[in-house]
């Protein structure tokens, strides 16, 4: 929570009522950092071959940038409970902020694999009858707990 306050002081953006701050687990950059690294060297094989093999060298090249955005976005994504709201922040550039009201909530669902267990990570879906959102997140069950015990209050 220290970390939190420190950016409170620091970005307007966040409401000062924060009761949980969700945060994105290490696992999830696991696919983002292995296109990036094959992206890396589809791009260094690119000027050593020749024909077929450039094409896939360019294909392989593709990866790195799908790898890094998907990198920036989970790096920039902000997930909060305040007293009223779950609200959700992504984006790089243009910022999109998603505020779900606790009383709204119909239903939530996580799910962890066995790995997830094994980490403490999983992805939580929080649906109203308009909005259905899902990410994936440490300690999902404290998290779901979190916003049950929010929206009772």
């Amino acid at each position: 929570m220290e970390n939190l306050l420190i950016v409170q002081k620091q970005n307007t953006e966040i409401p000062k009522d924060i009761i949980y701050s969700g945060k994105i687990h290490w696992m999830s950059y696991c696919i983002p950092v292995l296109q990036s690294f094959l992206g890396v060297i589809g791009l260094l094989s690119f000027a050593v071959t020749i024909g077929f093999f450039k094409i896939i060298s360019l294909g392989l090249t593709v990866l790195l940038y799908k790898g890094v955005v998907k990198i920036l976005q989970l790096k920039f994504t902000k997930i909060y409970i305040t007293k009223k709201y779950l609200t959700i922040t992504t984006g790089i550039i243009n910022k999109t902020t998603v505020d779900i009201s606790l009383y709204r909530i119909e239903g939530k669902k996580v799910y962890q694999s066995l790995l997830g267990r094994i980490f403490n990570f999983g992805r939580v879906y929080v649906s109203t009858g308009e909005i259905t959102k899902s990410f994936v997140i440490e300690n999902p069950k404290e998290f779901t707990v979190m916003l049950s015990q929010s929206s009772n209050c």
